[in-house]
């Protein structure tokens, strides 16, 4: 018991050897004098669509609209075409103005198709459950002959 005291004391009066004082203070002085630098480069029509088709692959979800479909089949993919997702500011900003048009649609066509694809799936899902309800239903009826 001793010894466990006397380590727990001997660790707490020790200064840490992860003291961020200095170096804390070094970086931040560092960050201060540096400064990024954006170069905005014209990636091109071809480029931007893919760069914003890329984009919605990583931030638009099909998940909601797929579970919409399943509780409001065929509805839920109307409303995915009338949608029109967009990029977000900040990633659009990093764009040279000519690429802006065509990053957007590509970001557009993409997330739209996203969900348009999960409220079919979603719908198609809910339909066939429902066959199968009706299946099920239709074959427990007990058919009397008189």
């Amino acid at each position: 018991m001793r010894i466990v005291a006397a380590i727990v004391i001997a660790v707490l009066l020790t200064p840490s050897a992860a003291v961020a004082g200095p170096l804390l203070e070094s970086a931040m002085r560092k960050a201060s004098v540096i400064r990024p630098t954006i170069v905005e480069q014209p990636l091109g029509c071809a480029g931007a669509t893919a760069a914003g088709q890329d984009l919605a692959d990583r931030r638009e979800g099909s998940v909601g609209y797929l579970v919409g479909g399943l509780f409001i089949p065929i509805i839920m993919p109307l409303i995915g075409m009338a949608s029109s997702p967009s990029a977000p500011a900040a990633e659009i900003a990093n764009l040279d103005d000519a690429d802006v048009a065509c990053f957007q649609d590509g970001y557009r066509d993409r997330g739209r198709s996203k969900k348009v694809r999960g409220g079919w799936i979603g719908s198609g899902i809910a339909m066939g459950l429902y066959v199968v309800m009706v299946a099920v239903a239709a074959s427990q009826d007990d058919y009397y002959s008189y």
